[in-house]
């Protein structure tokens, strides 16, 4: 009988969250050209694109597709067709038609929310004459 052994190897990380870390910017480069690709067939077709469709086109994975226009809704680069159209995919459910765009019903990104407090908060600053770039501003966000 022969004798199979199983070998672990630890490694402990200098930054707690590096394999995340890592793992969110190998995922971002390899999002990239589907995002690439997308917008250059929604400009295309103006009447718009399913995720659905765009999968059928390019042989892709629909969940990683999907999450790629959700990418692009939250970046401001697409928004739901103006007409609220949706389309049946296969499985016969209905699926939102993108199209370029901005939605104006978009929530601003937390990123964007926190640089709109900092505008807020200098104004207030100055207002009471204070210098903002000589003050420490502690924002936080809540949202």
């Amino acid at each position: 009988m022969k004798e199979h052994r199983i070998f672990t190897r630890t490694h402990t990380h200098t930054e707690p969250h590096a394999t995340e870390t890592l793992a969110a910017v190998k995922a971002e480069r390899s999002a990239l050209p589907i995002k690439k690709h997308i917008l250059h067939r929604l400009k295309e077709q103006p009447e718009g694109l399913t995720p659905d469709e765009f999968c059928d086109e390019i042989n892709g994975l629909i969940n990683t597709v999907r999450r790629r226009f959700t990418d692009l809704w939250k970046e401001g680069v697409i928004r739901h067709h103006p007409e609220n159209r949706t389309r049946i995919n296969d499985s016969k459910n209905e699926c939102v038609v993108w199209v370029i765009g901005e939605d104006p019903r978009r929530k601003p990104s937390r990123h964007q929310q926190m640089q709109n407090e900092i505008i807020r908060l200098r104004h207030i600053c100055r207002s009471h004459g204070i210098d903002p770039d000589q003050t420490e501003l502690d924002i936080r966000y809540y949202g």
